[in-house]
């Protein structure tokens, strides 16, 4: 038994127009590598075109598939920011004594062995870091999260 399709789900005249362009492109390439011929066979109506509008119900399988296709289209995009993270460069000034990392300031340093005699191996370093906490990899970390949990959430349903 087939059930009816009801949705609350609304197509402008454009998609439905586009929609037809669609089916015809595809129905043209199957007739194209003889899957069928329109012509031997009887006339398929695909679309009402005197509706206004198609209603479509949400399957889980239909979002699924669109899931996919969505994370195919911008995959090019992920790659590269993951490739290609950013970052901001910021310089702090650090007190050390067991290592020189970056370029010494040697005014503050004087100052500080001057003030204290027994700090004669301490320097205060000027030091670059990168930060990682931009942004683009903010949401770049939570696009990648929602791709596993929505992944995870179909995968624990098939078990």
């Amino acid at each position: 038994m087939s059930e009816a399709f009801e949705s609350n789900v609304k197509f402008t005249d454009e998609q439905v127009e586009a929609m037809c362009e669609g089916i015809g492109d595809i129905l043209g390439r199957l007739k194209i590598k003889n899957v069928f011929d329109l012509e031997k066979e009887k006339p398929i109506i695909l679309l009402d075109r005197s509706m206004s509008h198609i209603e479509f119900r949400k399957t889980e399988l239909l979002e699924v598939h669109r899931f996919v296709a969505l994370v195919k289209k911008h995959m090019s995009a992920l790659i590269h920011l993951v490739r290609n993270s950013s970052f901001t460069n910021v310089t702090r000034e650090i007190e050390r004594e067991d290592r020189i990392m970056g370029a010494i300031n040697y005014k503050q340093t004087m100052q500080i062995r001057q003030r204290d005699l027994q700090s004669r191996n301490k320097v205060i370093c000027t030091e670059l870091l990168r930060r990682h906490n931009t942004p683009e990899n903010m949401l770049l970390a939570q696009i990648l999260f929602s791709i596993s949990i929505y992944c995870d959430k179909y995968i624990s349903m098939r078990i």
